[in-house]
């Protein structure tokens, strides 16, 4: 049992001297690591993979496993003597040069790793005298060993501590301590080991506690080098990995160890040989043991992860300062820096916002292809896909994809923000591990959110806006409110003497019908203040019945001077003359009247001015149209062509085309309008019939 949990620590010792030694020999870490701490780690990995593995093949018989063993004992041996030349080499370096991990280079601590030769008697003895006990096949060698180890850890000691009086890091001191007791503890306790004897009860219990116990400041240092950065990703990961692997081990040890011991016994065969190809085989043969397998190499050993790790930080800490961006500028800002930080080919993003705005990167129509559409399809129900998880009734997608050289397929997705983002094929086909894609999911998701905080900042925006806008006219009101009680009274004046002055002339007179048409507008206008001064308790006009063709002909009288002005050309189809709204004469006076005179002015400045006023009755509805050939109006004024103070008229107060709209819905009815630049302009609006004469 206890060798059992002995081979089980030294797995998981193994595992962990693994990653963190691969962490060290990272490219972005190296700046960060001195060479003597690379050395003890080094060290370390020898004498834990070696004891790891010399445990495994104690019971295994064999040519193959004898000679295996001989090499398992020799890597242990060597991290025996690398492990206290790096630390003794770590304390000189300290006492002289501080706690710079790189200071300049000097060839004499080399001299510190000279019983490093040692490694070559202690090979060839072992290769000589095969034994599969390491204490007992290295015993000749034993008092050397321990001479130097409790010589160097205990130099170590003195130097680390004495180095702590000059170390610029306070905070560095208590940990150097701490470190170089345990140096001394770790001597005295390999010093107790060599004199028990091997067939003491508690030789294989200190025996696996010195085993483990350089461990320890292993990990202290690597905390203390890493704790910002990367140590929660390796335990993370060495949990994972070293207890895949020892379940493995344990399960080989339980059940096929036995097995094969046996038939090694009577049939002389070596079955190490045959565990090892029948491992890769499995390796290769089983595909999602292969893709971990492969992935686990490729995180180890690819020199671009970290590269990748720090960009899409570096990318979400940018994302979040560029948020004020518009989404077009903001996806293309993240397709350039995708391509330029990941090396990739080509990055495409397409993404829908809501339901009727899509952003794309390069610019095209959102989901452009069939094969766009059934990805996008396909990742909704996945976080991201590649060209090799798509099965075989996706084959044409899958070729489509390889085709265009697509690596990977994220969804990018928040909220109502839905959209893909497709990355291209790496330098050199190298892929991206899960962790990458992971990050570069979590990058996507966040872009997708601050595309959906941006529609809601609009959506405030413009709430705030219309809120602003009813805020001003509800003030315009009040001022349209005094200026119609000061301007009744000039009226009331004005009305006086016309009156007075049509009485005076004769009925045949030429001048009457000015002075009686002079009555009609003073009466409109009179109703168009009253109508503003009453504007907080509307006026009913449902009861009041109205004719459209005898309205806008009595316009026509008036407007015809500023038409034969601008040398405006008037036409109408009039085919409603039995035609009654429930509405006044003013009401519709005022809705026709400032898109006559709107038509009269926008064709002014063509070579044959024309506008036409059709009215026709359709299915119980007044349809009316007022059609000019004039310049049209811009794109930029006709979604908001009816809203208040907008206008694309120099002199302009953009209140007409508001009122209008206002009236007729007043009256239930609607207005639209058609454009076209150069072509002239179309406004048409419906206008239900009075309901007696609908019946």
């Amino acid at each position: 049992m206890l060798a059992t949990i002995e081979t089980f620590l030294l797995g998981f010792a193994a595992v962990i001297d693994t990653v963190l030694l691969l962490v060290l020999l990272e490219r972005s870490n190296r700046p960060e690591v001195p060479v003597w701490l690379t050395w003890s780690f080094v060290g370390l990995w020898l004498l834990h993979v070696g004891d790891f593995l010399h445990s495994l093949l104690a019971d295994s018989l064999g040519l193959t496993a004898v000679r295996l063993d001989i090499c398992c004992m020799t890597m242990m041996a060597a991290g025996l003597m690398l492990l206290p030349a790096a630390v003794l080499h770590g304390g000189l370096r300290v006492l002289h040069t501080g706690d710079r991990p790189r200071p300049l280079v000097d060839y004499r601590y080399v001299l510190v790793y000279l019983p490093l030769l040692l490694i070559a008697p202690v090979a060839a003895h072992l290769y000589s005298n095969p034994g599969r006990d390491f204490r007992v096949s290295v015993h000749s060698f034993t008092m050397p060993f321990m001479i130097w180890l409790v010589v160097a850890n205990c130099a170590a000691a003195f130097s680390f501590h004495k180095a702590c009086q000059s170390l610029h890091r306070p905070q560095l001191v208590p940990f150097i301590r701490r470190f170089s007791l345990m140096l001394l503890a770790m001597s005295v306790m390999v010093v107790a080991y060599l004199f028990v004897p091997t067939t003491s009860p508690g030789e294989p219990t200190l025996r696996m506690m010195i085993a483990l116990s350089p461990i320890v400041p292993a990990l202290m240092f690597s905390w203390y080098v890493f704790r910002h950065r990367l140590m929660p990703i390796v335990f993370e990961r060495t949990l994972v990995y070293g207890g895949s692997l020892i379940a493995v081990v344990w399960l080989h040890h339980v059940t096929i160890a036995p097995l094969t011991a046996v038939l090694e016994q009577r049939s002389r065969f070596d079955f190490v040989v045959l565990e090892i190809v029948l491992f890769v085989a499995l390796i290769m043969a089983w595909r999602p043991l292969r893709e971990r397998v492969s992935e686990s190499m490729q995180y180890l050993l690819s020199s671009s992860v970290t590269r990748v790790r720090d960009a899409t930080r570096e990318l979400s800490v940018q994302l979040s300062q560029r948020s004020a961006e518009t989404p077009e500028a903001l996806t293309r800002w993240l397709c350039e820096a995708l391509r330029s930080s990941l090396q990739v080919s080509s990055v495409r993003i397409i993404v829908r916002l809501g339901t009727d705005l899509d952003v794309c990167c390069p610019p095209s129509a959102f989901a452009g292809t069939l094969q766009e559409k059934e990805l996008l399809e396909l990742l909704q129900a996945r976080h991201l896909i590649t060209a090799e998880q798509l099965t075989p009734q996706h084959e044409g997608l899958r070729q489509w994809m390889q085709n265009a050289q697509i690596g990977t397929a994220f969804r990018c997705s928040y909220r109502d923000v839905e959209g893909m983002v497709l990355i291209g094929v790496r330098e050199r086909s190298d892929r991206l591990t899960s962790e990458q894609r992971n990050t570069l999911g979590l990058l996507f998701d966040q872009f997708a959110a601050v595309l959906f905080n941006q529609q809601r900042e609009e959506i405030r925006r413009v709430a705030e806006r219309q809120a602003m806008q009813k805020e001003k006219l509800s003030v315009l009101g009040l001022l349209a409110g005094s200026l119609a009680h000061e301007i009744r009274n000039p009226l009331s004046s004005m009305k006086t003497i016309a009156t007075l002055l049509a009485e005076d002339l004769a009925t045949r007179d030429e001048h009457r019908k000015d002075v009686e048409m002079i009555l009609t507008e003073i009466d409109r206008l009179t109703a168009t203040t009253q109508r503003l001064l009453e504007s907080a308790r509307p006026a009913d006009d449902t009861r009041v019945r109205s004719e459209p063709d005898t309205v806008i002909q009595k316009l026509l009288g008036i407007l015809g001077h500023l038409a034969r002005q601008y040398g405006v050309e008037v036409q109408t189809e009039l085919q409603a003359s039995l035609a009654i709204v429930a509405a006044t004469d003013a009401t519709l006076s005022e809705i026709f009247f400032n898109l006559i005179k709107n038509g009269i002015e926008a064709c002014q400045n063509c070579s044959m001015p024309r506008v036409l006023i059709t009215t026709q009755v359709v299915n119980g509805i007044l349809e009316v149209q007022v059609v000019d050939n004039g310049a049209g109006i811009s794109p930029e004024l006709q979604n908001s062509l009816f809203q208040p103070f907008v206008t694309g008229k120099p002199q302009g107060t953009g209140l007409g085309l508001y009122i209008v709209a206002e009236r007729i819905r007043e009256l239930r009815g609607s207005i639209s309008c058609r454009t076209e630049m150069g072509s002239g302009t179309t406004f048409e609006l419906r206008l239900p019939l009075e309901a007696q004469q609908i019946n």
